[in-house]
């Protein structure tokens, strides 16, 4: 439930009798792009900061997840995004993280928190394989910042982890991208490439981008 910009749970009284072992958690619904397809996006200021991350994980009592996906909005702007990580990874080192990006933003200690033993897999939505579409899509002009972001975050793993995915949301502005956003996940030493369908009902698409 979202209350003057702050994030408030309804907790388990006491340890419930299930085990969660999958977690989504959208930490903000802010993002520093602007696709036009996005179901999530939009301006409300609302992020989850460290303490009630804290209190999340204490009191739903997440020490049985397997998984939790990170994302937004733009997870990597949450102010304390790597605080976040760090006691996830310290606290529960058996949970795997996920975090779902754009890359835009990936300064050297964002990275470096990405490249923690607990972090699976870096999924970044990519969503077109030159500038001229990725700006369309977007609504940024960071084709070039987010191609290097990716390729220095592979260089800089010292193993087969975390696995760096790129995917590409189809509609009609990067249909013909196909081939081309293949060419680039080699180019830039991507393990994997999804390619993912809009939802349209739910996405801001309108009869311009149909």
């Amino acid at each position: 439930t979202l209350r003057k910009g702050h994030m408030k749970f309804h907790w388990f009284k006491k340890k419930p009798p299930f085990s969660i072992r999958f977690m989504d958690l959208m930490l903000t619904y802010l993002c520093n792009a602007d696709c036009f397809f996005c179901v999530a996006h939009n301006n409300l200021p609302t992020m989850i900061d460290f303490m009630s991350f804290e209190r999340l994980a204490r009191n739903a009592h997440i020490e049985t997840i397997e998984e939790l996906v990170l994302t937004g909005g733009e997870p990597t702007i949450v102010k304390d995004f790597e605080k976040n990580l760090h006691y996830a990874y310290d606290k529960y080192p058996q949970m795997k993280i996920r975090v779902i990006t754009n890359a835009i933003y990936m300064p050297e200690r964002i990275m470096d928190t990405l490249l923690l033993g607990n972090v699976a897999s870096v999924h970044v939505s990519i969503n077109a394989s030159n500038p001229v579409t990725y700006k369309e899509i977007m609504r940024r002009d960071k084709f070039d910042t987010v191609a290097s972001n990716i390729a220095r975050l592979i260089r800089k793993r010292k193993a087969s982890t975390p696995v760096v995915l790129g995917s590409l949301v189809l509609v009609k502005e990067n249909v013909n991208d196909i081939l081309t956003f293949i060419y680039l996940g080699k180019e830039l030493g991507l393990d994997s490439l999804a390619f993912l369908q809009a939802d349209r009902k739910r996405s801001r698409l309108n009869s311009s981008h149909t």
